[in-house]
């Protein structure tokens, strides 16, 4: 059984590589992802047009009551799909209301598959982003697709809050 799994695995191993290699072959000099293609070949499947580019971020746009278009961004590495949606607030960072602060630390708790991080926007100031970061291995269209919706209304009801809050 040992030599017939060592020449099963073996094969099974050169296998994927050359198919890897193969795949490869076909990207555009410099590129070694494959991730801004499932990207595309993702939206493409739901319909979705791909908005914008911007160096090796994916934008997709969202009609959004609050901020009109909310943008989320997608780059890729070589086994990670990252994305990013912004708040449309910010606020001087040494006033950020220990409220604002829970609540985002309650959310990270709640949420399956993003969260917040304050970060600084320059000059003083604190914006606020959702992130995630998934695995490309094994996610399709109907994946992708919960994610970037998901993310998209926790930031709207993110921001629906702080335009009741009066700080947005």
């Amino acid at each position: 059984m040992g030599l017939f799994r060592d020449v099963a695995e073996g094969f099974a191993n050169g296998f994927m590589s050359a198919t890897v290699d193969s795949l490869r072959a076909g990207l555009p000099q410099g590129q070694s992802s494959m991730g801004p293609y499932l990207v595309e070949r993702f939206c493409r499947e739901l319909g979705w047009p791909v908005d914008e580019r911007q160096g090796d971020a994916i934008l997709l746009h969202f009609k959004d009551p609050v901020v009109g278009v909310r943008k989320i961004a997608i780059t890729c590495g070589d086994k990670l799909m990252s994305l990013r949606v912004w708040s449309a607030s910010t606020m001087i960072a040494r006033q950020i209301p220990g409220e604002i602060m829970g609540y985002l630390l309650l959310r990270n708790w709640e949420l399956a598959l993003s969260a917040w991080h304050v970060f600084d926007a320059g000059n003083g100031n604190a914006a606020f982003a959702l992130a995630s970061n998934m695995l490309m291995a094994g996610m399709d269209a109907p994946v992708f697709k919960y994610a970037c919706e998901t993310m998209v209304k926790e930031a709207n009801a993110f921001d629906v809050k702080m335009k009741a809050a009066g700080l947005l």
